[in-house]
């Protein structure tokens, strides 16, 4: 049975390639705030000394994966900056796994390229999408800005639910609004 995939930021790119791959197992896509990053990139990009995992790996220590920057990284991506509090040790957990620095750190020069060579980056792929799509998007976002999901809306011809005042992360920021969205992007019957 095909099921609904719901993604957020960075997780929008997997999931659009698995609806592009294999879109028999995809009922509906419902991206937040998804960060596809720049469509149709002209080039490379990124920087090839952080694929050194001697420079990739102390630059990711120090910044993503430490456990004492996420309230600063955290409250970098809201509007709504209190939300950040309450949350902050459910976010430095995963930051203290073995192996996080370094899945980090090798992931993150896909991250700043400008072309990573992945299809959910391509108009041509992206007209292409079988499964429905639905987003959710944060107003005030400055991560994603909802210039690119009212953009991503129009080339998919899908809709969007806007929150006002809202960054990046919705369901941290203003679970309020944030679920009715998601539960009508996710009740909504499918094709």
């Amino acid at each position: 049975m095909p099921a609904i995939v719901v993604a957020h930021s960075f997780g929008a790119g997997p999931a659009t390639e698995l609806a592009l791959v294999d879109p028999k197992r995809v009922a509906r896509l419902v991206l937040i705030d998804g960060a596809l990053g720049e469509l149709d990139p002209a080039g490379p990009g990124g920087n090839a000394l952080l694929r050194l995992p001697f420079i990739a790996q102390p630059l990711v220590a120090a910044t993503l994966t430490n456990p004492h920057a996420i309230g600063a990284l955290s409250r970098s991506m809201l509007a709504r900056k209190e939300a950040a509090a309450e949350w902050r040790e459910t976010l430095r957990a995963p930051m203290r796994r073995p192996g996080t620095t370094a899945a980090y750190a090798a992931w993150l020069p896909s991250l700043l390229a400008a072309d990573d060579g992945a299809p959910s980056r391509r108009t041509e792929a992206l007209l292409g999408l079988k499964p429905a799509v639905r987003l959710i998007w944060g107003e005030a976002d400055t991560v994603t800005p909802i210039s690119q999901g009212l953009a991503l809306a129009r080339l998919l011809r899908a809709p969007i639910t806007r929150l006002p005042g809202v960054g990046h992360v919705p369901h941290i920021e203003d679970p309020t609004h944030f679920l009715p969205a998601l539960d009508a992007a996710l009740e909504e019957p499918t094709q």
